[in-house]
């Protein structure tokens, strides 16, 4: 009994109409927002004259080192946060801490 009762409910569930679907007709998929710095340009900034910064493949010190990054370099934002994903003037994308990309 409980079963085909469990069953019936979950029928239910599934035939009950999206009452949002019906408040907006026009709603689109959710757009992940942008964070407002991408497409700044930022320059990698160590404090050194010669400093040099770690471009990764991810968001961590654990992650890969794709290139050796040199002071006064200039990079392309794409994503803002504790580690910012950047793009080199070269095409090369991955992540820099935001400690040293500082703005221009």
């Amino acid at each position: 009994m409980f079963v085909i009762l469990s069953l019936f409910c979950f029928g239910v569930y599934l035939l009950a109409p999206n009452k949002q679907a019906k408040a907006n007709p026009k709603q689109t998929a959710p757009v992940s927002p942008m964070p407002t710095e991408a497409g700044r340009v930022c320059k990698v900034m160590t404090g050194l004259s010669e400093g040099r910064v770690n471009l990764r493949a991810c968001d961590g010190t654990s992650c890969p080192v794709l290139l050796i990054l040199v002071e006064g370099q200039a990079l392309t934002i794409i994503q803002a946060g504790a580690w910012n994903q950047v793009i080199t003037d070269d095409g090369a994308t991955g992540w820099v801490n935001s400690n040293y990309c500082k703005g221009k």
